[in-house]
């Protein structure tokens, strides 16, 4: 989960030493997985930590009290039989830039549908915490993609992209979203599946 993802990762886990955060992200499938792996082992320290390719439907946050996970489990599966499955086309890469700490990541071509999931999602939060602010939830804010690289050096991005631009890495996928993950994360600990919710009819 080291996208945008992974970067809030670190910055959610100094602040909350005692606390567990909670995220939720859709898995590309293994064929992906095995397209990018070579790219993410050198540019995307999460390979390291096993971390799958992924988009992210909700960033890492604190969860507050242990009970809201019963609830969001409640409640986030009355989202996924509201949805269908839906196709995802990812097309080229782009990044987001900030001096020694660059990400690239492939770009979804259509956001419609996982815009509609994160609304969703974000309705579903609300009823567990009665709250649109204290949660942090992105809103318009909101644009999937999928990591590549991460935590890189201006050095480092400037290899990558020519390496990108030499075309020996695949940067079109196109892939079935069936399901997302609630995953959560204890001080200290690696991060757990809490549970997937599969979307209706698939």
């Amino acid at each position: 989960m080291r996208d945008r993802f992974t970067g809030i990762f670190q910055a959610v886990r100094p602040q909350a030493a005692v606390e567990q955060v909670y995220a939720l992200l859709t898995y590309a499938p293994p064929a992906v997985l095995v397209a990018l792996d070579d790219i993410r082992r050198r540019y995307d320290p999460a390979f390291k930590d096993g971390i799958k390719p992924h988009i992210t439907i909700k960033r890492p946050t604190l969860l507050g009290q242990p009970q809201n996970l019963d609830a969001m489990v409640r409640e986030l599966s009355q989202v996924a039989l509201q949805l269908k499955p839906f196709e995802v086309v990812l097309d080229g890469y782009n990044t987001f830039t900030k001096p020694d700490t660059n990400v690239a990541f492939l770009k979804v071509v259509d956001e419609t549908a996982f815009c509609s999931l994160h609304t969703q999602v974000i309705e579903a939060l609300v009823r567990v915490y009665h709250t649109s602010v204290a949660d942090r939830f992105e809103g318009e804010a909101y644009h999937p993609h999928l990591t590549i690289g991460n935590n890189l050096s201006d050095l480092e991005l400037a290899v990558m992209q020519h390496e990108l631009h030499q075309g020996h890495v695949g940067l079109h996928f196109t892939f079935w979203i069936t399901s997302f993950t609630l995953m959560t994360q204890a001080a200290g600990q690696i991060w757990q599946t809490v549970a997937t919710f599969n979307l209706a009819g698939s």
